[in-house]
C-alpha cells in the first residue's frame, strides 16, 4: 500500500472526532501495511488529525496493538 490510497481508504476516510477505538485501531493497523518509516509516521498523524487525538499517545499505543515500536 501507497500513502495516498492509505488516505483515500474508506477506514481513514471516514475517520472523525467521533470514531470508535475499534475505527482508530483499524486505521493504525491499516497504517502498518505503508512500507516506508516516514509515510507510516505521517498516517498516524493524519488519524491523530483527523480523530483530535495526540499523535504521540498514537504513536506510543501503537506497540500495544501489535505494532513495531522502532517505527516511531
Amino acid at each position: 500500500m501507497n500513502y495516498p490510497d492509505f488516505l483515500h481508504h474508506e477506514d481513514v476516510a471516514s475517520l472523525s472526532s467521533e470514531s470508535s477505538v475499534k475505527d482508530i485501531t483499524e486505521a493504525m493497523n491499516l497504517s502498518r501495511k505503508l512500507k516506508h518509516w516516514l509515510d507510516r509516521s505521517r498516517a498516524i498523524d493524519v488519524i491523530a488529525l483527523r480523530t483530535e487525538t495526540s499523535a504521540d499517545l498514537l504513536k506510543r499505543l501503537l506497540p500495544e496493538i501489535g505494532g513495531d515500536p522502532d517505527d516511531r
